[in-house]
């Protein structure tokens, strides 16, 4: 019975400390939240650049517009026999080429003993440098005075104008962005119209050889439609072509040869020099940059806040010039008719009539055309 009694004081003894110990080991529970990390920012949007190449290709349609009017006084140049001698009888003759598509047919009427009538129409299509005129009809006639009365060396003297009433042109603009390339065609409707006067002095050396030279000076004008870039899946920088009418002045100093072989064949040889002046662009060009963030948005005329936000610019522009876009950080727009205003007011200089211009804005700089 005593054994008994000491091993159960001693599993008392024993269990007594374990009953202390125990609430000491006791971890109380703890409430745990999961937070998940925050997402990464979003990808900015690549900035586009092209700009000045797409201003550059406005420059490129108004040397189209040139070339093209230049071309068209050749080709009337044929319908007034300037590949004939200065002087000769009644005469009919039909022409053509390959290439660019010509042709048509030519005369001369006899009034007088001095005055000519020169006549000519022709059908006509060309292209070179980006345009492509696909329809024109051409017309030309004039008036030719030749002093016969002073003998085989003598004055002689010209008066006419080319007319070319319609035209079906096209123009090709291309410019490049750091996203792509561009390459586009526009299709609208041209006119022209040109007159001219001539002197010159003419020397039969034979029967058979006539040599001739002379001063002209023309004045030449071409109606353009106004026109928008053709639909593309990728043209950051539409542009609008507003109707305006292109002019230049030429000068030309020339010369000629004819020589008749047989009968009814003849040669001639002629050349010359060129030069224009007091050129004039009617070329008027709206140039509109549309593109925005996700979280940014533009529509119509208004403009979105932010560095990489490009909307077109509302109101019309007060000045020659016309191809436009814009660069904001902040939400409130600005207008052409503002940039072109100060423009006028401060560098109406820039604005050349040579060239069309081109109105640009940039954060922190001054208008330039």
């Amino acid at each position: 019975m005593e054994r008994f009694f000491r091993k159960f004081a001693v599993a008392i003894a024993l269990a007594s400390p374990l009953q202390v110990l125990l609430p000491l080991l006791t971890i109380p529970a703890i409430a745990q939240t999961f937070t998940p990390p925050p997402p990464p920012p979003p990808t900015p949007s690549p900035t586009l650049t092209g700009a000045d190449s797409s201003s550059a290709s406005i420059n490129g349609l108004a040397n189209q517009r040139f070339n093209q009017i230049i071309t068209n006084r050749v080709l009337g140049n044929v319908l007034l026999g300037v590949n004939e001698q200065i002087n000769c009888s009644d005469c009919v003759s039909a022409f053509g080429s390959a290439g660019s598509f010509s042709a048509g047919i030519h005369g001369r009427k006899e009034i007088t003993s001095n005055l000519s009538l020169l006549a000519g129409i022709a059908y006509t299509q060309y292209g070179e440098s980006g345009y492509n005129v696909t329809s024109a009809p051409i017309g030309a006639f004039a008036l030719r005075y030749d002093l016969t009365d002073w003998g085989s060396s003598r004055p002689f003297f010209d008066v006419g104008t080319i007319l070319t009433p319609f035209e079906k042109v096209s123009y090709s603009r291309s410019y490049t962005t750091n996203l792509g390339g561009v390459a586009l065609q526009g299709s609208t409707n041209a006119s022209e119209y040109g007159v001219y006067g001539r002197a010159g002095w003419i020397s039969r050396l034979s029967p058979r050889d006539e040599f001739a030279a002379s001063i002209e000076i023309w004045q030449l004008w071409q109606r353009v439609n106004g026109y928008s870039d053709p639909t593309a899946a990728f043209d950051p920088f539409t542009a609008s072509i507003a109707s305006g009418t292109d002019r230049t002045n030429l000068a030309k100093i020339g010369a000629q040869w004819t020589h008749l072989f047989g009968s009814s064949i003849e040669g001639n040889l002629n050349g010359g020099f060129v030069q224009s002046f007091a050129n004039h662009s009617g070329l008027v060009a709206t140039v509109t940059g549309l593109w925005s963030r996700q979280s940014e948005t533009s529509t119509g005329s208004s403009m979105a806040a932010g560095w990489d936000s490009v909307s077109p610019m509302a109101g019309p522009p007060t000045c020659l010039s016309t191809a436009r876009w814009g660069r904001s950080r902040s939400a409130t727009p600005f207008t052409a008719a503002s940039v072109c205003a100060r423009i006028s007011e401060s560098r109406a200089a820039w604005c050349s009539s040579a060239k069309p211009p081109i109105c640009l804005h940039r954060p922190g700089a001054i208008p330039r055309c």
